[in-house]
């Protein structure tokens, strides 16, 4: 029962952290121009890491989630939690603010 509940605990931020890099790192390879024309084409050009920037994010989730890994592997169960946590809020608070001035910038270029 102990076993399941800091299972689940160190889970919890760590899928939180790694989905969070792959969502909002995603908005530095958005296209506003492009144009998808079916549905293969549109999961082609949202879900695979075809483009050089897909696969530096790529690139920097694995490494996002072998840090997480080795941070619960290195680190008492109680400060891998609070580890973690802190790193999953430097990834949102970073990502957030660099994913909004990029759609600004996107959404301004669009307009002029």
């Amino acid at each position: 029962m102990y076993g399941a509940a800091i299972a689940a605990l160190l889970t919890v931020p760590l899928l939180v952290g790694y989905t969070a890099c792959i969502v909002w790192g995603s908005v530095f390879d958005l296209d506003i121009n492009q144009v998808a024309e079916g549905a293969m084409q549109s999961l082609m050009q949202e879900e695979l890491p075809v483009t050089p920037r897909r696969l530096q994010l790529l690139g920097i989730s694995f490494l996002l989630l072998a840090g997480m890994i080795l941070l619960i592997l290195k680190l008492p169960v109680v400060l891998s939690i609070l580890a973690l946590v802190l790193l999953d809020a430097v990834v949102h608070i970073v990502l957030w603010r660099l994913g909004l001035v990029r759609l600004r910038r996107l959404i301004t270029s669009a307009l002029f």
